[in-house]
């Protein structure tokens, strides 16, 4: 009941992106395992052309925070389970729908015997979509930055 009490209290603005984010989300999932990360993340690019619009500042990382909440929220709800490549690939996607211009990161770590890899999304070097230590627990690829598809 209470998750039925927030979404009341969204905007219209907040309800559209939750929606958007929804349905990327499903799409990233199941593109992900139907043709890999990297058809699915230059289709993605494709889809949204275009470079940053949106001048940075504090009105791009409150979109960029907000985007971010939205996603989640979204992931929480899914019925299939959306891991943190397909959640940042959402949001980097939504992101750039939006005119912000933010980097999808990925990287790996080591514990124990078992070999971790990670993904999330920055705002110049501010992490979106997990906690600011995040490159302290997981060391990015080969700079961290993957292509921009301009």
């Amino acid at each position: 009941m209470r998750s039925w009490n927030r979404l009341l209290r969204l905007s219209w603005g907040e309800c559209w992106l939750l929606t958007q984010a929804t349905v990327s989300l499903y799409a990233c999932t199941v593109g992900l395992r139907a043709i890999g990360f990297n058809r699915c993340h230059a289709l993605q690019a494709k889809i949204v052309g275009g470079t940053a619009s949106t001048p940075p500042g504090e009105v791009a990382l409150h979109r960029a925070r907000l985007a971010a909440r939205m996603v989640e929220a979204a992931a929480d709800r899914l019925l299939i389970g959306a891991t943190c490549l397909p959640r940042a690939m959402t949001l980097w996607w939504l992101l750039r729908r939006y005119g912000v211009e933010t980097d999808l990161r990925i990287g790996v770590r080591k514990q124990g015997p078992a070999f971790q890899a990670h993904a999330w999304v920055e705002y110049g070097a501010v992490p979106l979509n997990d906690a600011t230590n995040v490159t302290d627990r997981f060391a990015p690829f080969a700079g961290g930055i993957l292509p921009r598809y301009n």
